[in-house]
């Protein structure tokens, strides 16, 4: 038996308002190759904490998940051609 294939496939998200539990925030649902599918929830508790329901899975597979999101989505500004994200060489 092959290990499955956790690669990202396909990303849809809903964002809802606050409610009595949290003060808002994002579902990710997720499907991969061959790993099954899933949801994330990204969410602002009451307390003002930003918190994800991961359902188990690694820091590593929900940046999977986000970037799935990030690829997908249309930006409403233009992208800057060249960007520096190296912090070390500001001064």
């Amino acid at each position: 038996m092959s290990k499955p294939d956790f690669t990202i496939t396909h990303t849809e998200c809903e964002f809802w308002e606050s409610n009595e539990r949290n003060n808002g925030g994002l579902l990710i649902s997720w499907t991969t190759k061959s790993a099954g599918f899933g949801t994330t929830t990204v969410f602002e508790d009451n307390e003002g904490v930003l918190r994800c329901d991961n359902e188990c899975m690694s820091r590593e597979f929900l940046l999977s998940v986000f970037e799935h999101v990030l690829q997908t989505v249309v930006l409403t500004d233009k992208e800057p051609k060249e960007r520096n994200n190296d912090a070390s060489n500001s001064t």
